[in-house]
């Protein structure tokens, strides 16, 4: 499977992909919003059973799994597309709230929502002098 991690402010380092011939690296958007970030992957043809979201370690991966079958009907006059098997990784920051991550599948795109960590505002607090 290939391994990819991004680079980008929400995560801590970058990593080179591992290329083979049976999985695939899928079309990601990365976008910053107000209160985080959202990574859009195309994930056409994929069940939302067929694909795996852990975090282990600040480390947030993303599986699909796809049964390779042999087409025997489809006489395919041009394909532009297929489903493979892919592994992305991404290492998220300090920055980056674990416990409120969420996912959705819809239309062919897995939309992951990372939000910041809120931030822990304490009162003023007055210091004795003695």
């Amino acid at each position: 499977m290939n391994k990819v991690q991004f680079y980008h402010p929400f995560m801590k380092r970058p990593d080179v992909p591992n290329f083979n011939g049976t999985s695939q690296i899928p079309p990601t958007n990365i976008f910053k919003s107000d209160d985080g970030y959202v990574l859009e992957i195309a994930v056409p043809g994929f069940k939302k059973e067929e694909i795996d979201i852990s975090l282990k370690d600040s480390k947030l991966s993303i599986k699909g799994k796809s049964e390779v079958t042999e087409e025997v009907e489809a006489k395919f006059v041009q394909r532009g597309f297929t489903k493979k098997s892919f592994d992305l990784s991404f290492g998220l920051s300090e920055q980056i709230d674990q416990e409120t991550i969420d996912a959705k599948i819809e239309n062919g795109v897995l939309k992951i929502t990372l939000r910041y960590k809120a931030e822990v505002k304490s009162a003023p607090k007055n210091i004795l002098i003695q």
